[in-house]
């Protein structure tokens, strides 16, 4: 596997607000390591993450993430986060939550055999973000899971 390097050349600074290198709904992600020249989470310093994802069934499986601002930031519903590593992430390693990209749900999401260290936020993190929103008290819920 990480046959196949992304490397991010961000130009500094990154006034342009780059986003994430993959920005996806419903599909699958395999065997990438994605790097990037970013030396913080700042946008002086080449902020920009590795994936952004939302949809129905996705999957991220043996990524290798490094030197990015987040590396994976997930809503939707049925989506799985397996057997990837991410290592010196300037902010959230992986972050299942209900609000990335256009998503509004976070049901169903697995996270499951990934490694994580050296992360400047959380390693690990379930975010429901979007709760309460609406005046008639509207909730919208998450539901994750990690396993071991």
């Amino acid at each position: 596997m990480w046959y196949s390097t992304i490397y991010r050349d961000v130009p500094l600074p990154n006034n342009v607000g780059l986003a994430a290198v993959f920005s996806v709904t419903s599909c699958t992600l395999r065997n990438f390591h994605i790097d990037s020249n970013a030396t913080s989470r700042g946008t002086n310093d080449g902020d920009g993450g590795a994936m952004d994802t939302t949809g129905t069934n996705w999957v991220a499986d043996s990524m290798w993430n490094q030197h990015v601002e987040s590396s994976i930031w997930a809503s939707g519903a049925g989506g799985t986060v397996k057997n990837s590593r991410f290592t010196s992430i300037w902010a959230d390693g992986c972050n299942l939550n209900n609000v990335a990209l256009t998503g509004t749900v976070g049901n169903n999401l697995t996270a499951t055999n990934n490694f994580i260290r050296g992360t400047g936020d959380d390693g690990m993190a379930i975010n429901s973000v979007a709760f309460n929103q609406s005046p008639n008290g509207t909730t919208t819920t998450l539901r994750c899971r990690t396993l071991r």
